[in-house]
């Protein structure tokens, strides 16, 4: 990139708050892989905060989650502050002698830490810049099942998904509209770009729906390089859950087993459509809790769309009648040529009580008992085995980069270590 040196403009910060569960993964992962695109032709800057640079694409991380929760540990918020304000006034002063008019940092639990908007107004008022955030919310129900595929289904409090639904930690992330009180004590409603994370809303890709809102022209996002389905959060069809909740563990964050069945399991298990409902609630439960928030959510929309009100009955356009549910188990995931795998025929096999070879019930419920005690198990050799594995390709990560071979033969050994 061509650096200019004498460009006269006003920064603008571009904070991408979340909230959870609306495709932030795969908007950072986006961001994060086109950085030299988006600072070189486009003049937008995704900092790697990290302390060994600022401006190096080394040991960078994909969103900004890390450096901001080293702020809110720490009870010296002053110092935070000021320390902030350094590092913004660094970025700025080398951003402008390079060209760069946008700089964007993206975290999703940002839009629900109640400490954020007061540190943000205080530590951004003594800098020069324009502000802007922006802000994506999901319908609580379909909010509810994606949390529960991630979060809730790990943790040894809930045993069901109606336990979690009625718990007040799902609450605490669903009343949306403390949250939108507590931004706008600080900011404007116009510095806040307010989206309903719907198809019918943003469009059938919300990473596209992003980069309009940055700006990018047309033009511009046809040279973005999309990140592949396996590298964002993706969901699962409902079988996969059903073993996920056999799963308990005490860090909910730890996401490893995650990353094992992103990595292991065929697509027909992956579902890449962010919109469809896992169908893991029954209407009646989703009519329940959308009338716990309806008026908080009407609030909402009169606040940020005041102007088209009387054509939306709330906050969301969609309405429950018209969700698109992701139906069944392994019968929803047929192979391509129709004929069902080992795996499937085992399910229909248990399910089908007719078909089942006549057998004591107590010896027959025992035996399905047992097999489902072994799934941790199971579970525990796989993130024993996902951990090693990321231990061959740390060891020799140095070594390949080191060695003069072809990039063809380097994958050929990478994949002969990683079946060991």
């Amino acid at each position: 990139m061509k650096e200019v040196h004498h460009l006269s403009h006003k920064m603008e910060l571009i904070f991408h708050i979340g909230s959870s569960k609306t495709g932030t993964t795969a908007i950072q992962n986006t961001l994060h892989q086109n950085r030299k695109l988006l600072r070189e032709d486009f003049l937008i800057l995704y900092p790697d905060m990290a302390k060994q640079s600022r401006f190096k694409p080394k040991k960078i991380r994909a969103n900004h989650c890390h450096y901001f929760s080293n702020f809110f540990k720490s009870e010296q918020k002053n110092n935070t502050i000021r320390t902030f304000q350094e590092d913004i006034s660094h970025l700025i002063e080398k951003s402008t002698k390079e060209g760069i008019k946008k700089i964007i940092f993206s975290c999703e639990w940002l839009f629900q830490e109640k400490d954020v908007p007061l540190f943000l107004s205080k530590a951004l008022s003594a800098v020069n810049v324009d502000v802007r955030f922006i802000l994506y919310l999901r319908r609580q129900d379909l909010w509810t099942e994606s949390a529960w595929k991630q979060w809730g289904s790990k943790n040894p409090r809930f045993l069901t998904i109606q336990e979690y639904i009625d718990s007040s930690e799902a609450d605490k992330l669903l009343d949306y509209k403390r949250y939108v009180d507590h931004w706008l004590t600080y900011f404007s409603k116009d510095q806040i770009d307010l989206h309903t994370f719907e198809r019918s809303s943003i469009g059938d890709n919300v990473i596209t729906h992003f980069l309009c809102q940055v700006p990018l022209t047309k033009s511009q996002i046809e040279h973005v390089k999309y990140p592949s389905l396996r590298k964002g959060n993706v969901g699962y069809s409902q079988d996969v859950i059903l073993l996920l909740q056999q799963y308990k563990q005490t860090d909910i964050h730890d996401n490893t087993l995650h990353h094992l069945l992103n990595r292991a399991l065929p697509e027909t298990y992956l579902r890449s459509d962010p919109f469809r409902s896992y169908g893991l609630i029954d209407l009646k439960d989703r009519e329940k809790i959308m009338a716990r928030y309806r008026e908080k959510n009407k609030a909402i929309a009169r606040i940020f769309f005041e102007e088209d009100i009387q054509d939306r009955e709330g906050l969301f356009l969609e309405t429950l009648q018209n969700m698109n549910v992701q139906k069944g188990g392994f019968n929803s995931y047929k192979k391509p040529n129709g004929e069902k795998s080992a795996a499937e025929h085992q399910v229909d096999v248990r399910y089908r009580s007719d078909e089942r070879p006549q057998m004591d019930e107590r010896i027959y419920s025992k035996r399905r008992t047992d097999a489902e005690r072994a799934i941790p198990i199971l579970l525990e050799l796989f993130i024993h085995q996902e951990k090693r594995i990321r231990r061959i390709e740390s060891r020799y990560s140095k070594v390949f980069k080191a060695l003069p071979l072809p990039g063809s033969l380097k994958s050929k050994l990478k994949r002969y270590l990683k079946s060991l």
